[in-house]
Order: C-alpha cells, then structure tokens, then sequence
C-alpha cells in the first residue's frame, strides 16, 4: 500500500496527522504500507525571508484584531498534547516560507525523510527556529545523520527542486485546499488529521479493496 500525505512544514495539523499515522502504522498488520511525503504550500504569498507569525496568523484568521488567535493555538495545543506532539507557539516569532524546508526533504535519502520532517516540526513548533533559512536546515540535516555539505549541495539540484514544483502541482490538479492531504493507493483521499484507529479502518478497507 501507497501513502501519499500533502503537508506542510507549518501546518501543526500536518504534525499531528504524522503522528497518528505514526502510530497507526505501528499497529498495522497487513501488507507494507509505504509513505510518500509530498510538498504542499497553504500561504504560497508569504516572502523568502518570511512574515511576522502574528501578522500572517491574524491574516489567515481574517482577524485583524488579534480576537481569535489565542483560541485557535490554545485548541490546537490540546490537540498536540492528545497525540503525543507538544507545540511552543509562544517560541514562533516568524511565518517562514517553507519552499527551502520541502526541497530538504526531496533531497534527503527516502530512508531519512521522516526523520527529517520530524526535526523540522520540532524546531519550528517547539523552538521556534526559522526554518526557511538554509543554515537551519542543513544543522538539521546533520543532526539527522547526514552530511551537510553533501546536503546543500542537493539543496538546490534541479531534480530536487522539480520534485517539489511537481507535488504543488500535482496538490492543484487535485484540488487539495488543505493539508494534511492523504492518499491511499491513488484511490481513497481525505483530508484532516485523524486518530490511529479511523487511519487503521480506513487502511483495513483499502487494502480488502484492491483489484
């Protein structure tokens, strides 16, 4: 089985969803499951060198006035703490653009992009590291295992940025308007961070489905 999951590198939805999967593949005890980590944009505007979190929050919020925003991280903070992932809003100071952070998880090895992805939801969402920035990334990379000279090098290759402009442009196609995103064998796709049990029967009807 194909896992296809669209996700966003500040989506703290996307960490959550990623850590149900987590577990529900743990769980799994069928056929091998194999997991696709695909490039999706939600803020596509935001600059290279990336906006003040409050300012692009509020904007998404439609809130100029702040109202609504604290309520929003304090709900998905308790969300966080259901699935094992904890958040540090408080730690974020900048919306970043996330084009650089998905090109480091093209052109990782398939065996380290999970691992990579986890590292780049812990530095942005408990840190609050800037992670559009290339230094940050490639200290991640290192911290990962891999070598970060090699790692810069692929950085910017143009297959690894190919691979990236074809999964926002397969998310369009598609018309994925939100991510998590997840896809099961090219067939069954939802959306949303949902808890190990639903992924399990979901994985279950698929997989008793396949021609």
């Amino acid at each position: 089985m194909i896992i296809d999951v669209f996700q966003d590198t500040v989506c703290p939805w996307c960490r959550i969803g990623k850590s149900y999967l987590t577990e529900a593949l743990g769980l799994w005890k069928g056929e091998h499951v194999s997991v696709r980590f695909r490039a999706f944009r939600l803020d596509p505007s935001i600059p290279p060198k990336g906006v003040p979190f409050t300012e692009a929050m509020n904007r998404k919020l439609q809130d100029p006035g702040g109202e609504k925003l604290q309520a929003v991280l304090d709900g998905v903070t308790r969300a966080g703490r259901q699935a094992g992932v904890p958040f540090r809003f408080d730690r974020i100071l900048s919306m970043p653009d996330t084009r650089l952070s998905h090109q480091l998880i093209a052109a990782v090895p398939e065996s380290s992009k999970s691992l990579v992805l986890d590292r780049i939801y812990r530095a942005y969402f408990e840190e609050g590291l800037d992670i559009g920035t290339e230094s940050v990334l490639l200290r991640i990379a290192g911290e990962c295992g891999l070598n970060p000279a090699e790692t810069a090098k692929r950085l910017h290759h143009e297959d690894v940025e190919n691979s990236v402009r074809a999964d926002y442009a397969l998310a369009k196609r598609l018309n994925i308007n939100g991510v998590p995103f997840f896809i099961l064998n090219k067939k069954v796709g939802f959306s949303g961070a949902r808890p190990p049990e639903a992924l399990l029967d979901i994985m279950k009807r698929v997989s008793e489905n396949q021609e």
